[in-house]
């Protein structure tokens, strides 16, 4: 019998072994992963704010110089105007902006980073087709506009070329989208895995 408890004593310590091996590397392909995701989603959001400034400014720009239009001309505005604050406020709320130590407070790191990182792939999968989709419509609307009294050819151009380059620009980040997103479900993996180990272990 104290043969047997031996055996099982020396099996538990393995598997405890093993488990914490496990949980190290873990934890170290998640907050290295998790920590190059932010850092990549940072600059990314800077470039993409200095371009929406300049946005910004050119359809204030346009807005003024152009009084007494047509309730489609401001519709359309208005509408790019709130789109693209919207879609900077949520990526950049998608950041780790809390510095938690994930040794002293493990849990409170996989929970706060789970949750940034389920909206940034929210934000991939069905907020950029919605953000295309109603900056197709915010164009829509402006053109009603500034081609009143054009010919039907130059409506046709008009429609075709822009949306098509929104449709094309749409296509093109397919791929790189697939890719950010497959790289979002591992680090959620990971996360999940040590969070399980953390569960198993209280």
């Amino acid at each position: 019998m104290d043969q047997f408890e031996s055996y099982i004593n020396k099996w538990k310590a393995q598997k405890s072994d093993v488990q914490e091996v496990d949980l190290q590397k873990i934890k170290s392909q998640a907050q290295d992963r998790l920590s190059r995701h932010n850092r990549k989603l940072i600059i990314s959001n800077l470039w993409m704010s200095i371009a929406f400034a300049g946005v910004f400014i050119t359809i204030g720009l346009i807005w003024s110089y152009f009084p007494d239009r047509t309730i489609h001309f401001y519709a359309g505005m208005f509408t790019m105007l709130v789109l693209l604050f919207v879609f900077a406020l949520t990526q950049w709320a998608s950041v780790h902006y809390k510095r938690i130590n994930p040794e002293a407070e493990p849990v409170r790191y996989i929970k706060y980073s789970l949750k940034k990182l389920v909206l940034n792939k929210w934000i991939l999968q069905y907020g950029l087709p919605i953000y295309m989709v109603l900056l197709g419509f915010a164009f829509i609307l402006y053109f009603q506009d500034i081609m009143i009294g054009a010919s039907l050819q130059f409506m046709i151009i008009g429609y075709s070329v822009t949306l098509g380059y929104i449709f094309l620009m749409a296509i093109l980040s397919l791929k790189k989208t697939k890719r950010k997103i497959e790289k979002i479900n591992e680090m959620i993996s990971y996360l999940k895995d040590w969070e399980n180990i953390l569960n198993q272990e209280t």
